[in-house]
């Protein structure tokens, strides 16, 4: 046999570009954008079109990945010393790894859990994508997936004490003690889940009107 047939066949540069678009810049566009840096500004500095940026915020945001769109650009004439972006609460690799070996989950069921621990309702579409993203990239799998992925996940959790919940064609959710009780067990902190966010209404006095006439 010949030592061609054994060698791997050189990558054309549209290949190439299509690589690294993938897997280096867009997960950067991602890491800035969750830090809160604008889409123009990170347009600028990475020297690509504001569109692939756009695009990229996009897509992080269906599949979960991104809590908040970022601002379109810093706020015109502020100086860059004053330019700040938001804290990252926790990197996602650390809190995937943490869930899947806390809860003994698959890769797909943490993926899944992940997205209803950042968003108080979970549609069917993000889990989906966000399920999707152990596959290869072009390989399409139909929404059943989520279902029998969920259905999984929601015995496994349940084991723990916790309830998967379903609002019929809108999505499904955990309860916010049960979101802050997953993240304890795993020493993990997300915004709008740690304690302090969710404030009590406030209870305004009722002044009762005297029946001789008076307050």
């Amino acid at each position: 046999m010949a030592l061609a047939d054994h060698m791997t066949p050189l990558r054309s540069p549209l290949d190439v570009q299509a690589w690294l678009n993938d897997e280096v810049l867009r997960p950067i566009m991602v890491r800035l954008a969750d830090e809160g840096v604008p889409v123009s500004a990170i347009a600028r500095a990475m020297r690509v079109p504001r569109e692939d940026v756009h695009e990229t915020v996009g897509q992080a945001l269906s599949a979960a990945r991104l809590l908040e769109s970022p601002p379109a650009d810093w706020p015109p004439g502020q100086p860059a010393g004053q330019r700040q972006g938001r804290r990252v609460h926790c990197d996602e690799t650390e809190l995937t790894c943490a869930l899947q070996h806390r809860y003994q989950l698959t890769r797909q069921q943490t993926l899944l859990l992940v997205v209803m621990l950042k968003r108080k309702l979970a549609t069917k579409e993000a889990l989906h994508a966000a399920a999707q993203a152990v596959h290869a990239p072009g390989h399409e799998t139909s929404h059943k997936l989520v279902d029998v992925v969920l259905c999984k996940l929601r015995k496994r959790m349940a084991k723990h004490g916790y309830a998967i919940q379903t609002v019929w064609a809108s999505g499904y959710f955990l309860s916010l003690d049960d979101r802050r009780a997953i993240l304890k067990a795993v020493n993990v902190a997300l915004p709008d889940v740690e304690p302090g966010q969710v404030k009590e209404p406030i209870k305004v006095p009722v002044r009762r009107r005297d029946p001789r006439g008076g307050l």
